[in-house]
């Protein structure tokens, strides 16, 4: 919301919100509109779990995307990381990596995305593990067979293998650092493309004892 307001209020002719529930989506849309008094929002109905969904959103675009914000999503409790989705992948692959790889290559393949345009990967520092911030390091498979288990959420980062353990804030980063790695692949096979993995930002608060 809050991107989508700054991008309003600095002049971009349109600004698209790419939203999974509809009436969440639309009394945002109508904020964002009271708030800016702009009208250049618009609205894409989109489920980052659902691969068709993210493809037939790409496909539905009027016109060509000059930037793509791809969103943090959030960190997801066991039952819900695991739930299998349409792809065959874990909930917790398909929201954080899968969701948005889908989008962007939907959005190339069918001309909506500008040839000059901004990729912005919204990661996490718990993609990289900052020990100071309480986050494990993350670990992920080194072969192909143990990227599989991954994708179905048989493996787990914390202990580097297929284990019963879980680890929320250490799955989630495992999630984002697949995420940063495929943008990462994806910028060197666009050169033509400005792509970024930014920090989603920490607020400044004070914290109780």
């Amino acid at each position: 919301y809050e991107a989508c307001r700054q991008l309003g209020l600095s002049g971009w002719g349109k600004v698209i919100l790419g939203c999974r529930n509809k009436e969440r989506g639309e009394e945002a849309m109508k904020k964002l509109k009271e708030t800016t008094s702009k009208d250049v929002f618009e609205l894409v109905i989109v489920d980052s779990e659902n691969q068709a969904s993210c493809i037939e959103a790409a496909k539905s675009l009027s016109g060509k995307l000059n930037c793509v914000i791809l969103n943090a999503g959030r960190p997801l409790a066991k039952d819900s990381a695991l739930k299998v989705t349409d792809s065959g992948s874990c909930a917790n692959v398909a929201m954080h990596s899968g969701g948005p790889a889908t989008f962007i290559e939907a959005a190339m393949s069918s001309g909506k995305l500008a040839d000059n345009a901004t990729v912005i990967y919204v990661s996490s520092e718990a993609a990289r593990g900052i020990k100071p911030m309480g986050l494990a390091q993350v670990n992920l498979p080194k072969d192909a067979g143990g990227l599989d288990k991954l994708i179905r959420g048989e493996w787990r980062t914390k202990s580097g293998g297929e284990s019963d353990e879980w680890d929320t804030m250490s799955e989630y980063g495992a999630m984002k650092l697949l995420g940063t790695l495929y943008f990462y692949s994806f910028a060197r096979k666009n050169p033509k493309l400005t792509v970024f993995s930014v920090s989603p930002g920490i607020p400044s608060v004070e914290h109780a004892p």
